[in-house]
């Protein structure tokens, strides 16, 4: 496989490459501090994931994070014609299979993000085909856009029918639409998990470095700023 890096580290795949790049299993190993007790599986990224592109024309860079055996990918792109402005997308197969699906809804013909609460009950939320790409901002803000503002947020998300999971970002703002990935954490089948839930302290006290399942990816998607 073939790919540059920019100075963020992440691996920017040309599109052609992006099907063998999933299949040879190939990933950017990030250090993470994860630990887990009886119902959380928290991973803490340090240094934050930063999820901005660079490049106009319609492109996205994005990240993987793995939620056990399940993926997530987290994305940006800049405007084809004008980089000052940029959207940012979240889907659950856009790097491998299977993916997860992510709390959202849609409207007209578009699917897009929740934004949830710090606390929100995870499994109350609606959610996206496994497959389906959320819109989190689009350029200076359309149609059902969540994640618009500067500041944090939280996704969420469900896989293997009853396990769910979050997501903290940190927004940078419209119209650009950069953003990091603070944290994520992940529950065992069944558990009710709620957003920005993490393991008591006494746990936390055991965390140790492992790999966060993170990969780069590099698509094209064609949006009009």
């Amino acid at each position: 496989m073939t790919g540059t890096k920019n100075r963020r580290g992440e691996v920017r795949v040309n599109p052609s490459r992006m099907a063998a790049y999933a299949a040879s299993g190939a990933a950017a190993s990030f250090g993470a501090a994860s630990v887990s007790n009886a119902a959380i599986t928290y991973v803490d990224l340090t240094p934050d994931v930063v999820i901005a592109d660079i490049a106009v024309g319609g492109g996205g860079v994005g990240t993987n994070f793995l939620f056990d055996t399940h993926n997530l990918t987290l994305a940006h792109g800049l405007g084809t014609t004008n980089a000052a402005t940029g959207y940012a997308f979240a889907g659950g197969e856009l790097l491998a299979t299977p993916g997860v699906q992510i709390a959202g809804f849609t409207a007209g013909a578009y699917n897009y993000a929740r934004n949830l609460a710090y606390g929100a009950n995870i499994a109350a939320e609606a959610f996206l085909a496994a497959n389906a790409i959320g819109t989190l901002a689009y350029n200076g803000g359309y149609g059902g856009d969540e994640f618009l503002s500067a500041g944090q947020g939280f996704l969420g998300v469900r896989f293997s029918g009853n396990r769910y999971g979050w997501v903290r970002v940190q927004m940078n703002g419209a119209p650009l639409n950069t953003y990091s990935v603070l944290d994520y954490a992940y529950g065992d089948p069944g558990d009710l998990l709620t957003a920005g839930a993490i393991p008591e302290p006494t746990s936390l006290a055991t965390l140790a470095l492992g790999a966060a399942g993170l990969a780069a990816w590099r698509g094209r998607r064609q949006q009009a700023a």
